[in-house]
């Protein structure tokens, strides 16, 4: 949407936002782009509704939700346990690269990219790379647990940002919008990957039943890790300093996410276990549902 917005709403010259002269901050100030602007909320609006509305139909009751689990907890002894609050805290560190890249991505680019048109057509593309990092990171959950999934996460996270930073030193303008957007779309990719991990991982640690108010939250966190990205941003004028402040974000995530061990099995997540020891439980879990 945004390369389509880009050539046939709100900029279809390609024009170049102006560079402050104070600065390195780009902005438009053509009024043939702002002015548009507007509009274009309104057409974003009406395409979510036809698009989510008629999708919403189409969800059905898994006729299975209503079995109790075997590590089932309230919502109430959900927080009294210290692994909530290390995953509260995992996932509102995350947050930051994920606000980071939504408001920064093209505000980045745009410092050494002077394509407006290239720009949107990768923030666009980046959409797709968010899609298919769910499933993908739900799939590195299943094989490697909680523990190890989230420091992978952490560490592939930080590694996309400080790649997407080091682009503009690259040789040449083609270098470095190629090697600028695999970074975009490498840090969308991995930042989609909390929305995969995150529900599981809860239901993993506390339960499935009432997963929604438990899940909600968790998503507090993001709340949080919102403020926390803001905070960086007004106190941290610079980029370097800037990146490199969420990328060690990112890579704490990744290293607290080492702590967590399942509220109720003693034992440690999948990912630090062998395999006996995943039989013991799955095998505990089966007896106590019989």
């Amino acid at each position: 949407s945004s390369g389509i917005n880009a050539e046939y709403g709100v900029n279809p010259n390609n024009l170049n936002p102006a560079k402050n002269s104070t600065n390195d901050n780009v902005y438009f100030d053509q009024p043939e782009v702002l002015e548009k602007v507007p509009n274009m909320f309104v057409v974003f609006a009406l395409f979510s509704c036809l698009v989510q509305l008629p999708l919403s139909f189409l969800l059905v009751k898994n006729p299975e939700a209503d079995q109790r689990s075997s590590n089932y907890q309230t919502v109430r002894e959900m927080l009294k346990k210290p692994q909530f609050y290390l995953i509260f805290a995992i996932f509102a560190l995350n947050k930051t690269p994920l606000a980071y890249i939504n408001s920064y991505a093209k505000f980045y680019g745009q410092t050494f990219i002077e394509n407006d048109m290239a720009l949107s057509i990768v923030i666009g593309i980046s959409g797709i790379f968010n899609a298919l990092g769910r499933p993908v990171w739900g799939h590195v959950y299943d094989k490697l647990g909680i523990s190890y999934s989230l420091l992978s996460l952490g560490l592939a996270t930080a590694f996309s940002l400080l790649l997407s930073y080091l682009s503009k030193f690259a040789d040449g303008d083609i270098a470095s919008t190629g090697i600028y957007s695999i970074a975009v779309w490498g840090t969308f990719f991995c930042c989609s990957g909390n929305y995969g991990i995150m529900p599981a991982a809860t239901v993993f640690l506390f339960g499935e039943e009432g997963l929604g108010v438990k899940y909600g939250i968790l998503y507090v966190s993001q709340a949080v890790g919102a403020i926390l990205s803001a905070l960086y941003s007004s106190l941290i004028p610079f980029w370097m300093p800037l990146v490199l402040t969420i990328v060690t974000t990112s890579v704490l995530s990744g290293l607290i996410a080492l702590a967590l061990k399942p509220s109720n099995s003693g034992g440690e997540c999948r990912g630090l276990m062998d395999s006996s020891q995943e039989e013991n439980i799955e095998l505990t879990a089966l007896v106590r549902s019989n």
